[in-house]
């Protein structure tokens, strides 16, 4: 069976499954049940929203379940892919030592779709939760003409995307709370004008050399949940990061939208950031 009838018939079961839901809302509405009713039905709907959402939008769920390449019709006309989709990111060009990870934000897969729960953008300066900061590099650390750390986005995932061992021990019991949020990859305003740490991160972004844990760190690059970032806006019109990484992924600044403008290798990666 071709590809696109495959895709009409599960359109149409998604499509007659929604209506189902409506209807069965609508009925519920007009229904006062027993307090036994209501606690199996309350139940029912918890299980079946999750579900329910997901399928609702018909673009993110052909991005998760096609192979690259064939869910491209959907993008904007402007959009020129010369690769059917395909992603072709020299090893040199994925920086920081992650060149063949699926985690951190370094996959190769294009981020073709940006859902709502996408807050902000690669290229966007934003400013860290303080309470991270203890665990990052020290040439990270705020000084006193800078309270505030700033950086840069230079990569997202829908959700947390990292080793389990990682997961455990950046968030602890509490980590299944942190696994549907977006997480953002970050480089840093460094007052000293270098992206370097004392001690080697190993593989998973774990420890130091010397056996210190690292948070949020992977190979020198922040890596943190959504909701412990905003947008930048303590600092002067000309800022800019004092990090010589920005050249690796940006190619300038731009002051009218006030974001750095990335490589045609990272817009190929988010082409809805651009």
């Amino acid at each position: 069976m071709p590809l696109w009838r495959k895709i009409l018939l599960l359109v149409i079961f998604c499509l007659s499954l929604s209506e189902l839901y409506e209807e069965l809302t609508d009925e519920i509405h007009g229904w006062v049940p027993t307090d036994l009713e209501a606690i199996g039905l309350g139940k029912w709907v918890d299980q079946i929203q999750p579900w329910y959402d997901t399928y609702l939008d018909f673009h993110e769920w052909l991005d998760e379940v096609l192979p690259p390449g064939d869910s491209d019709w959907i993008q904007d006309e402007d959009y020129d892919d010369h690769d059917n989709g395909e992603v072709t990111i020299q090893l040199s060009d994925q920086p920081m030592g992650l060149n063949q990870s699926e985690y951190f934000t370094m996959s190769k897969v294009p981020r073709r779709i940006r859902t709502s729960k996408i807050m902000y953008k690669v290229g966007q300066l934003v400013q860290i939760s303080s309470s991270l900061h203890e665990g990052f590099p020290d040439v990270y650390r705020e000084n006193e003409g800078n309270p505030t750390l700033i950086c840069v986005i230079i990569g997202w995932d829908k959700k947390l995307k990292a080793p389990y061992l990682w997961i455990e021990m950046m968030y602890g019991s509490d980590f299944e709370s942190w696994l549907l949020e977006p997480h953002y990859a970050l480089i840093c305003d460094s007052y000293s004008g270098i992206n370097e740490q004392e001690g080697d991160v190993d593989q998973q972004g774990l420890l130091t050399s010397s056996g210190n844990l690292v948070t949020h760190v992977v190979e020198g690059v922040p890596y943190v949940a959504q909701s412990e970032i905003k947008l930048s806006s303590d600092h002067a019109p000309d800022f800019r990061l004092l990090n010589p990484s920005t050249s690796i992924f940006f190619t300038g600044f731009s002051e009218q939208e006030f974001k750095y403008i990335m490589k045609p290798w990272l817009r190929k990666k988010y082409p809805k950031d651009a």
